[in-house]
């Protein structure tokens, strides 16, 4: 629990140190140098960043002042907003993006052998396959047809109980991470 408040406080307090903006502008920032024509509509943005709709509205509005983004309504339906990328956003985004990953890089994987970088992805993926289980794999794949429960107990390597049935697991995955504490 103690990872899940201070990491992203750290990463987050080092972006705003040399960057000059947060982690909330970072992801918009990210998201809309990537998108067709640097534009998405804003529902769209608020789903990527997980944000709400209320909550990205401020922040575009932020962003706005500060000359990184605009609001520009559809000329196709006019209730319908988009954020798009200024050039200084632009610039922006792409200032910031070394010297994060830089810190990313130090903070997290130098701390890590490659062995555990591989479990910490594989614990990960699951967790978010759990969390999500419409979402892709972290390979590229689809996900499985039908999800697993939420309450799984481990009966063997490679064998996992789910709501009265068997499923084979990825023997790889177990040696990786070892045993699940019941």
């Amino acid at each position: 629990m103690r990872l899940v408040m201070t990491l992203p406080r750290g990463l987050g307090e080092d972006l705003e140190r040399t960057a000059g903006i947060t982690e909330t502008e970072f992801s918009v920032l990210t998201q809309l140098s990537e998108a067709p024509g640097r534009q998405l509509r804003m529902s769209e943005l608020a789903q990527c960043t997980a944000l709400s709709a209320s909550r990205i509205s401020r922040v575009i509005d932020i962003m706005g002042h500060r000359g990184l983004v605009t609001r520009e309504p559809s000329t196709d339906d006019r209730r319908m907003l988009f954020a798009t990328l200024t050039p200084e956003g632009f610039r922006a985004c792409r200032r910031a993006e070394p010297e994060h990953l830089l810190n990313v890089r130090r903070t997290l994987f130098d701390q890590m052998t490659d062995v555990d970088v591989g479990a910490v992805g594989a614990v990960l993926n699951r967790l978010a396959q759990a969390l999500d289980p419409s979402g892709p794999l972290s390979d590229g794949t689809s996900t499985r047809k039908t999800p697993r429960s939420s309450t799984r107990t481990r009966r063997a390597p490679g064998r996992v109980q789910n709501a009265g049935s068997t499923q084979a697991t990825d023997d790889r995955m177990f040696r990786e991470t070892g045993p699940q504490h019941e």
